[in-house]
């Protein structure tokens, strides 16, 4: 794909999970930077969120956006992260009018881990192949039921679109995104001055060691760790009947102890979770 400026825009949201953004973002800005000194184009990186305020990642990096959602007309490659509050933003209509508003002049529209969520329930990714996290799999592709999805990828390429697995697979494919708008060289070269091997689109060991929910036994059990005082661990039976409900139940029991929305009625959510679990 050849090309000059490149406009990168990275989406903050509350829950945001660091990794998968700084990771691909890192990557995509030395390779803007190389192109530049080589001659094949340049980059620009900002971060957008819906709020002119401050989003916090469980990992304590808390980002400041340039831009709000309403203030970006394009951009050439999008870059949605992962995080326990994905389910949430996957819900946020405001997300999903800024996602399917910029998606159609931008060169490359990427996520990594949970964040396919969004676009799926977006609609952007009908009819495309993609994939997701494989821990949180079974549930996170029911937001997308027109998406081909695909299990065993550490990220997908379909046409302008580029998903990744989880967390760190994000890195992977911003190698490949980079071949896709600066060529082999320059992926190359940024390889070398970050001191990374990019793993390829199949090399993925952790769909094996996830599985699939639909793959267990009713008798098979799953331990929750939780850090609060009121419930150090429990077990539940694992329906594979029904995979959203009980992976569901999970990340958002998950998302609210990494994000401290639990603060102040810890025992009153773990019980609810709990006795909905057993249920």
């Amino acid at each position: 794909m050849a090309t000059n400026h490149v406009s990168i825009c990275g989406i903050l949201y509350e829950g945001w999970e660091a990794l998968d953004l700084l990771g691909p973002l890192a990557v995509l800005h030395k390779a803007g930077s190389i192109a530049q000194r080589t001659g094949r184009g340049s980059a620009t990186v900002f971060l957008a969120g819906q709020e002119q305020r401050i989003y916090s990642s469980p990992q304590g990096v808390a980002s400041y956006p340039q831009k709000t959602f309403g203030e970006v007309d394009e951009v050439d490659v999008l870059v949605c992260p992962g995080g326990f509050s994905s389910v949430v933003e996957a819900n946020n209509r405001t997300m999903l009018d800024f996602v399917k508003r910029v998606e159609p002049k931008a060169k490359m529209v990427t996520s990594v881990c949970s964040g396919a969520a969004i676009y799926a329930k977006a609609g952007i990714l009908d009819a495309k192949t993609a994939t997701t996290n494989k821990a949180f799999y079974d549930m996170l592709i029911t937001y997308g039921p027109r998406t081909k999805w695909i299990h065993k990828a550490r990220f997908v390429l379909d046409g302008k679109f580029a998903t990744s697995s989880g967390v760190s697979a994000g890195i992977d494919m911003a190698f490949a995104v980079v071949e896709k708008l600066w060529g082999a060289d320059v992926k190359n070269d940024t390889a070398k001055e970050v001191g990374y091997a990019p793993a390829g689109e199949t090399e993925d060991p952790f769909a094996e060691i996830h599985g699939r929910i639909s793959e267990l036994s009713t008798d098979s059990v799953k331990y929750f760790s939780m850090t609060t005082g009121c419930l150090n661990r429990y077990k539940t039976r694992l329906w594979p009947t029904s995979p959203r409900r009980v992976s569901g139940l999970w990340l958002h029991c998950s998302y609210r102890q990494s994000s401290g929305l639990s603060a102040g009625r810890p025992a009153r959510s773990a019980r609810y979770t709990c006795r909905l679990l057993k249920g």
